[in-house]
């Protein structure tokens, strides 16, 4: 079998809307990882603010299972859950969605608290651990990959809710957020130097200038990344409207959120540098860092406001009703054990247990872009370019496919698109069971 160089994702989801173009998420160009093993599997990571669990679960249950249900997580990190949140949420969204679904150990110091809930096919929890701080916790949640190539293996996910507080109004809700992560840093001081952990949660930094956000990236005893590098004043500042999480509303709804619209960067996903050296045990996909469903354009705005131009009416209206932030994903990619059977894989048969659609690479792309997919059954494909307005740029692929993964090398100077100009355009996967979409960026 040959052995792709490099590998791509998206997150899963379905577009039953019989309308003309949705333009779902994801853009994501992948890191090119080669193993021994010869095969890699892929661990999606998501950390979403619930805002008050389960305060007005009535209303806002059907919209996070909505949301949920449509990226499928392995790991999701959860924010602001008060008693009985967890089990809520447990049964009436991630039990019915996947059964394996398991919640992490539970505590609560506070009202507003963290959760963990993972994939339990795909990992195996293995410990936890409680920080405490002055405020909030910092808990800490040790994983095993079923299927990772290295049985010993093991990384760890520290979930918390920092201060909130503007510091241009109270200077000290800026260092009570730096008093929280020197804990986190303690911590982390008296691990080896093998030690793979992320750092997940809503961490309220208004600038990439506060001291605890600085720590966390430039310690000599914490070693933090940030996936998506984009320092500066991220509070209001129009620059980073494509990846502000908070908040989903311009109005203040029932639940109490925030009301200011999309202009604040409160939600992270930070790794250890392990993870952007190439690490033969588990590396971050570049590119796969996103806030779900943010398509740059609602600056000051509900997310819902108007067309959103990365996910269909029924998603942005979810995000809406669901919490007042965004969901924050990442993809980790890991040698695998080739015998080793998930999600319904037949081992050594490699054909994908479910329909997915890979970010193109390289992406921004010059002339020619890859684009792979894979189809769980056999299936007749559509395989659609589009502008951001809807028009219809090139049909790459209209026939039928045999079940497996596929590429198609889309060449704009050959394919009847030479003077395509520079800009965002939209990739459809279709077929009579599944659609879904992903952003090409060209850059001439």
């Amino acid at each position: 079998m040959n052995r792709p160089s490099i590998h791509q994702y998206i997150i899963l989801y379905r577009q039953r809307l019989a309308a003309r173009l949705a333009i779902l998420p994801i853009l994501t160009l992948l890191l090119s990882v080669t193993h021994l093993a010869g095969q890699e599997n892929r661990l999606l990571v998501m950390t979403w603010n619930l805002l008050n669990f389960p305060d007005h679960s009535t209303e806002r249950l059907a919209s996070m299972g909505l949301v949920i249900g449509e990226i499928k997580p392995d790991i999701l990190v959860v924010n602001e859950m008060k008693i009985g949140g967890t089990s809520l949420l447990y049964s009436q969204v991630l039990q019915p969605l996947t059964p394996t679904y398991l919640p992490g150990p539970f505590v609560a110091n506070d009202d507003l608290n963290n959760a963990i809930f993972f994939d339990s096919e795909r990992l195996s929890l293995l410990g936890s651990v409680t920080i405490e701080t002055a405020l909030r916790d910092i808990n800490g949640y040790t994983f095993r990959i079923e299927d990772h190539a290295d049985t010993a293996f093991a990384f760890t996910i520290f979930a918390a809710h920092l201060k909130a507080g503007n510091p241009y109004y109270d200077p000290t809700d800026a260092t009570k957020r730096w008093e929280e992560c020197k804990r986190l840093q303690a911590y982390i001081a008296n691990r080896d130097s093998s030690y793979h952990y992320a750092f997940a949660g809503d961490f309220n930094f208004y600038s990439s200038t506060e001291d605890g956000y600085s720590l966390l990236m430039n310690s000599m005893s914490i070693d933090l990344e940030d996936p998506i590098d984009s320092p500066g004043g991220w509070h209001d500042g129009e620059t980073f409207s494509h990846i502000h999480t908070q908040s989903t509303r311009s109005v203040k709804l029932a639940d109490g959120g925030a009301d200011g619209g999309m202009d604040d960067r409160f939600d992270f996903i930070l790794l250890s540098h392990h993870m952007f050296r190439d690490s033969a045990a588990l590396s971050y996909v570049t590119g796969s860092y996103q806030a779900y469903g943010n398509d740059g354009l609602h600056f000051d705005k509900s997310i819902n406001d108007g067309n959103n131009a990365m996910v269909p009416a029924a998603i942005a209206n979810a995000l809406y009703t669901a919490s007042d932030h965004l969901p924050v994903l990442l993809e980790l990619v890991y040698p695998a054990d080739p015998t080793h059977a998930i999600r319904g894989d037949i081992a050594g048969n490699n054909i994908p247990a479910t329909y997915r659609l890979h970010p193109n690479y390289p992406n921004p792309f010059n002339a020619i872009t890859t684009i792979r997919y894979d189809l769980p059954v056999a299936s007749h494909v559509r395989l659609i370019v589009y502008d951001l307005s809807g028009r219809e740029i090139t049909l790459l692929e209209d026939g039928w496919r045999q079940a497996g993964s596929h590429s198609y090398s889309w060449n704009t100077q050959t394919t009847g698109n030479p003077d395509l100009s520079s800009g965002l355009y939209v990739v459809r996967l279709i077929t009579p069971e599944y659609s879904t979409s992903g952003k090409l960026i060209l850059q001439k």
